[in-house]
């Protein structure tokens, strides 16, 4: 899996920018029943790791950079793996860096948290399923089972 800039488009000129979330681009892998806009008032919050098993999510970043973490996942493993401790999740996460522009799907069955990397960044959201319709479908994970920190490299 990895961060992709081809769902929308993004224009920039003298005036500034602007960013084009459903085209041109490639054909999105759902469509969306909602959208919304998550912006955290500390770069130290966590936001997520749950995962469902129906509804995909598409991540696009459009101010600042934002660290996700996912793990592929099935309902019969969440609660065990949640139990296990650092060191057995961490090796399996993948992380995934977004900037501004570039957009991230996530399938079902995908257990995901996010972190903003800078002070002013925005992430805007589609789900291909309402929050009611989500309600029943999300298995949560404590989000402490990876390692957050931004390493030297």
């Amino acid at each position: 899996m990895s961060a992709d800039n081809t769902y929308g488009k993004m224009f920039a000129d003298d005036r500034g920018t602007f960013f084009d979330m459903i085209g041109p681009g490639k054909e999105r892998p759902f469509e969306p029943k909602r959208m919304y806009v998550c912006e955290n008032f500390s770069k130290d919050t966590i936001r997520g790791f749950h995962y469902h098993d129906i509804e995909q999510k598409l991540f696009t970043c459009v101010k600042g950079a934002i660290l996700f973490q996912l793990i592929p996942m099935n309902k019969g493993n969440a609660l065990e793996w949640s139990k296990s401790g650092r060191r057995t999740l961490y090796t399996e996460a993948e992380r995934i860096v977004l900037y501004p522009g570039t957009s991230l799907h996530i399938p079902a069955k995908y257990a995901n948290a996010w972190k903003p990397l800078t002070d002013d960044a925005i992430l805007v959201g589609c789900s291909s399923t309402t929050i009611k319709e989500s309600v029943n479908d999300d298995i949560r994970i404590d989000p402490h089972i990876v390692a957050w920190t931004v390493e030297d490299r």
